[in-house]
């Protein structure tokens, strides 16, 4: 029955993106940004403590969402990206509810403005 709850709250789409290398037509190693799948997100709002915790790493944290524990994202959260309205936002933090199976991110806007 949670897990329905869950899912029943993951409305919303993003972009799921990872950091790979790759080599460019003139054999030069290059890092970018490739999609690795669609992520069912639901929006959770920023509190007054998160603002506070961006203003300590130096970042304006500007969404909190909620999705589906990944691994891969807990594991290498540096690595990932996720893509909201064309607009690229990096992970400042996760909090993971095991029992729930899910996890909330913590995002602020990436160094890229907007991606096309």
């Amino acid at each position: 029955m949670k897990n329905q709850q869950l899912l029943n709250r993951l409305k919303f789409n993003a972009s799921l993106e990872k950091l790979i290398d790759t080599i460019d037509e003139n054999d030069r190693p290059v890092k970018s940004f490739s999609q690795i799948r669609l992520l069912k997100y639901g929006v959770l709002c920023v509190t007054t403590t998160d603002k506070e915790y961006g203003a300590q790493i130096g970042h304006d944290l500007t969404h909190k969402i909620e999705c589906r524990i990944d691994f891969n994202i807990i594991d290498h959260e540096n690595e990932y990206r996720i893509v909201i309205r064309k607009q690229r936002f990096a992970i400042a933090r996760i909090y993971i509810d095991y029992p729930e199976k899910r996890m909330e991110l913590t995002l602020y806007a990436d160094n890229a403005k907007t991606i096309n």
